[in-house]
């Protein structure tokens, strides 16, 4: 067994928790990546990996979500659910607060980006209650 796999031995919980998230991804275009908070939290605590601050944790869920956000985007586009004239006018923006986000990920302290996320959390499950 490889170290790797090792680490995660006993974790098959791992399993049906990302297949939620990309399921909730796909279904809400957003949320996935909460529970792969919880779960790639989880599983670096498993790992033994004392290193990982919040900051590794939010930058290992986001390089997860962008092949799921990708597949569940092209499954819409394959539907004809996908507004391509919405798509050029936000896309270049979009990539451009990535940028920004990524680069202000190594300035701001964690609990002030854990601050950030909880506070959009919230006000994104209001409005979507409303």
């Amino acid at each position: 067994m490889s170290d790797n796999t090792a680490k995660y031995t006993g974790t098959l919980w791992f399993i049906p928790a990302v297949l939620a998230a990309g399921a909730v991804n796909g279904l809400l275009g957003a949320g996935g990546g909460v529970i792969m908070l919880y779960v790639v939290k989880a599983a670096l605590g498993k790992s033994g990996d004392s290193e990982a601050t919040g900051k590794d944790i939010f930058a290992t869920v986001v390089a997860i979500m962008l092949p799921v956000s990708v597949v569940s985007a092209m499954t819409y586009a394959v539907k004809g659910n996908f507004d391509f004239e919405e798509l050029k006018i936000l896309i270049l923006p979009a990539l451009a607060g990535g940028v920004i986000g990524a680069y202000l990920t190594d300035k701001l302290p964690t609990d002030v980006i854990r601050m950030i996320f909880a506070f959009l959390v919230v006000i994104s499950g209001i409005r979507m209650v409303w």
